[in-house]
């Protein structure tokens, strides 16, 4: 089990230091082999006793994986921010093109520019 959560650190660090370069496809791959860790980590750990010597070593690898862990979904958290405003951005443009648009069909209307 020892392995497997060393093979998860590595991943997890891997993906750490280099957050800004990953692609969305390096997302899905690091996902999807983090998951296939944590399962196999699980059943391990469904065997283990509830006092065997090996939890006090791997508890600290899971310490060291959860501070990993704030990093990325708090990369992951501004990633989603940004994108959220980029959308609110374009919604608003096209709202404001529309009302533009509408505004050359009036025939015996006014519209008032809130910017403005």
């Amino acid at each position: 089990m020892d392995k497997l959560f060393e093979q998860l650190l590595e991943l997890t660090e891997e993906a750490a230091a280099h957050l800004e370069q990953m692609t969305d496809e390096d997302w899905q791959t690091f996902m999807a082999r983090r998951t296939d860790l944590m399962i196999q980590i699980r059943r391990e750990d469904a065997e283990l006793d509830e006092d065997a010597p090996i939890r006090l070593q791997l508890r600290l690898i899971a310490d060291r994986l959860a501070r990993l862990d704030r990093q990325i979904v708090a990369h992951m958290t501004s990633l989603r921010d940004e994108a959220s405003r980029q959308l609110r951005s374009i919604k608003d443009g096209r709202k404001q093109k529309q009302v533009y648009e509408q505004e050359e069909l009036m025939e015996e209307g006014y519209f008032v520019d809130k910017r403005r």
